[in-house]
């Protein structure tokens, strides 16, 4: 199972977080003293061993959202997307800071912030994911947000924990809902009808 990263403020200085961690690979004092002289003639490879990149927030929470924004701003822990099932990778982008500044409407998804964007829909009161197309799609914020991932430390912490189910997310997963004939969509069920939401659960 994997484990929870640790929680972390980040900074505020800019429009997208500059602050850095140092990640490095804890060493056995034994193993250490066996690699000393291959360290010491340069004949060993450290690079496993730090790397300089942006600490990832596994989590949204009220915390985090304030190290950013401020307490005027800690309502955003509590948004949604427009379609349920995308919730959790929105959390996700907002928790690493996938925008440009608190007051944006455009939001970058974490894990795909070259194809999948998220605008604020001011009369549904949620975040509508979308690709090309969407006004948020294609301008110097993606461009902002697609540079912060790659400045990313590698994420094999957690998994993100989706609950609902929709056609969008198994897009999201699969890029259709059939590929050889299986249906992989909301109409997807089980050949035990009692078990239909459980197929959806392990679809999502």
């Amino acid at each position: 199972r994997a484990a929870l990263c640790p929680e972390r403020v980040p900074s505020t200085a800019g429009d997208f977080p500059t602050f850095a961690m140092k990640r490095q690979t804890t060493l056995g004092l034994a193993f250490l003293l066996s690699h000393v002289s291959a360290l010491k003639f340069g004949t060993g490879s450290r690079s496993n061993q730090t790397e300089d990149c942006l600490f990832v927030q596994p989590v949204i929470s009220t915390k985090v959202i304030e190290g950013y924004c401020g307490t005027g701003k800690s309502s955003l822990v509590d948004t949604k997307a427009c379609d349920a099932a995308l919730t959790p990778f929105l959390h996700k982008s907002l928790a690493n800071r996938m925008f440009k500044d608190c007051d944006s409407w455009c939001v970058y998804d974490f894990e795909k912030p070259e194809s999948i964007v998220y605008r604020w829909d001011e009369k549904a009161s949620c975040y509508q994911a979308g690709g090309a197309g969407n006004p948020c799609f294609g301008n110097v914020e993606q461009s902002m947000a697609i540079d912060q991932k790659r400045k990313m430390c590698k994420d094999a912490s957690c998994t993100q924990l989706v609950t609902a189910m929709s056609d969008q997310l198994m897009k999201r997963y699969c890029g259709d809902l059939s590929s050889t004939g299986e249906n992989r969509g909301m109409s997807a069920k089980s050949c035990d009808e009692e078990n239909n939401d459980a197929v959806k659960k392990a679809l999502a």
